[in-house]
């Protein structure tokens, strides 16, 4: 998981019929339980339709269904540590959920492709829903470089729910229940950037592609001693932070440019670089 980082998962069990999700360690709930609720009720309806009669009906009620590990009397509940569950969610930023799929711990053989056909559809419509909530990419404003960035759900992640953008393509996938949230994107010298009022749908893909601004100290390896070290650029273009353009001049005359305060954006331009 280190090496190949997953946005979702899930364990497949055999010994109950039903669906678990975190946490398992504690009794608190996690800051995207609706999602979890939502897709593992999801499942139970897929299954329960494509099942024979009585399949996913051992309990008679949703919550010995679809149920958080660590709630106290629920049956099958339990408390547990070092589950993979709360490995995966916890320290790996990914989502995953157990699906128990028979009351026989180990089924036959001959049981094997009737069960499949039975939890086909279910599994399938699960694998689906990391293409939905918040996805896309971050990048150097720029240089349009891919970064590895944290996306932070303001006043809804806690308890390392948020989620990173990945190297080398530089994409995020947000699963997260329906609602209108504020997102922050952040990254270690880089401005912060937060777009606030972003409207999610369940099984719907709200694409938000993000630009961060390097947080500049100087014109970085651009002026040295009043002269400029970017070998062959002939010519320079000047933007203010909206991208409006401000001056175009040849490079030589970049440091006598009398300019007002403010942030600019520097284009070194030459023949065949940019």
């Amino acid at each position: 998981m280190d090496s190949h980082h997953f946005c979702m998962s899930a364990m497949i069990h055999g010994g109950t019929e039903g669906i678990t999700y975190p946490w398992c360690s504690r009794t608190t709930a996690h800051p995207d339980i609706k999602w979890f609720k939502f897709v593992g009720m999801n499942y139970v309806e897929l299954v329960r339709k494509n099942g024979p009669p009585g399949y996913f009906d051992n309990t008679g009620t949703s919550p010995g269904i679809c149920f958080q590990c660590s709630v106290p009397g629920v049956n099958p509940g339990f408390l547990t540590h070092g589950s993979l569950i709360d490995y995966s969610v916890y320290y790996q930023q990914c989502r995953n959920i157990t699906l128990e799929l028979s009351k026989r711990k180990i089924l036959a053989e001959s049981d094997l492709e009737n069960y499949w056909n039975y939890n086909r559809a279910a599994l399938l419509a699960y694998l689906e829903q990391v293409l939905y909530g918040i996805r896309g990419t971050v990048t150097d404003t720029l240089t349009q470089e891919p970064l590895d960035a944290k996306v932070f759900i303001t006043d809804h992640d806690s308890d390392s729910s948020w989620v990173f953008s990945r190297l080398p393509p530089g994409n995020y996938y947000r699963p997260i229940y329906k609602g209108t949230y504020d997102i922050t994107y952040s990254k270690e010298g880089y401005h912060t950037k937060t777009i606030p009022g972003v409207m999610v749908q369940n099984d719907s893909t709200t694409l938000l592609n993000v630009k961060l601004m390097k947080i500049q100290t100087g014109i970085d390896k651009a002026v040295n001693s009043q002269r400029l070290t970017v070998n062959g650029c002939k010519t320079i273009e000047i933007y203010d932070l909206m991208g409006r353009k401000v001056k175009t001049l040849p490079t030589e005359a970049f440091v006598n440019w009398q300019r007002g305060n403010g942030v600019y954006i520097i284009r070194f331009i030459g023949e065949g670089t940019v």
